[in-house]
């Protein structure tokens, strides 16, 4: 994560179907536990969504609280950010 400067990563099945969020805080809650791990189901946490025409200030309020949060295209595929329209 930090060779390519990423903060989270996003655990999918498929461009649909997210089953969940490895963060710096999922792996550092567990590194401190005693609990690391290589595996990806063990560095999981839960994930946060929001609609890409949903309120910037309601992602903004989940990204405060949650410290990320996966932005979901009318497609209904998690979107990345260089397809929003800045």
């Amino acid at each position: 994560m930090m060779n390519h400067d990423l903060s989270q990563l996003p655990v999918m099945t498929t461009g649909r179907e997210v089953i969940g969020i490895i963060t710096w805080t999922s792996f550092g809650n567990r590194l401190v536990l005693g609990k690391a791990s290589t595996v990806m189901r063990d560095l999981m946490g839960q994930h946060h969504e929001t609609r890409a025409d949903a309120s910037l200030l309601d992602a903004i309020g989940v990204v405060v609280q949650q410290h990320s949060v996966l932005i979901r295209g009318k497609d209904d595929r998690i979107t990345e950010l260089s397809e929003f329209p800045f």
